[in-house]
């Protein structure tokens, strides 16, 4: 049980240390990747129906190596990778209901929300803020970084799943269709 959280820190500090080091000269048209969002999301995206402990130390750790790296104060990012854990795993709690064979159905539109939620929020606490920013936010650059984010996103969600998470996805649910056809 403790070998889970012991490599999401090691996750998360890589992460930190690539997303700011490596990954800050493939910027693609003006958007960056954001691996510590991506790995904190598929943290908390598969962890078991009901398990709150696990996803609040994901949003921990992810939001204080975020913060470490970033111009805002320490704890911002905590907090909102904290509203964000516990608002995905109330979402899937309502939308769980047996079998899933396609959870990439419900990662996409969670994923999508949360990362620009996360961004909007993220960018309001930053020290040159102005209402400029959030109005530049929702321009085509903010739809690039969510697209860009989203493709990693989906490509680190099929390794997990196959992987790690093989055989235990239990997260949509049935549109009364017949399993017999």
């Amino acid at each position: 049980m403790w070998i889970k959280p012991l490599v999401a820190v090691i996750l998360f500090y890589f992460s930190a240390i690539l997303q700011n080091s490596f990954f800050a000269h493939f910027i693609f048209l003006g958007a960056s990747l954001n691996l510590i969002f991506i790995f904190f999301f598929l943290f908390v995206f598969f962890e078991k129906q009901g398990a709150y402990f696990l996803p609040l130390f994901y949003a921990i750790i992810a939001g204080f190596f975020s913060d470490v790296f970033s111009p805002v104060s320490l704890g911002i990012s905590i907090v909102l990778f904290i509203i964000i854990a516990f608002s995905v795993k109330k979402i899937q709690s309502l939308l769980k209901e047996e079998k899933d064979s396609h959870p990439l159905i419900y990662f996409l539109p969670l994923f999508s929300l949360s990362f620009a939620l996360y961004s909007l929020l993220f960018h309001a606490f930053l020290p040159s803020f102005a209402f400029l920013n959030i109005a530049q936010k929702f321009s085509s650059g903010f739809i690039i970084e969510i697209i860009y984010n989203l493709f990693f996103a989906v490509l680190f969600f099929y390794i997990y799943k196959r992987y790690i998470k093989a055989g235990d996805n239990n997260r949509q649910t049935h549109l009364f269709l017949n399993e017999k056809l």
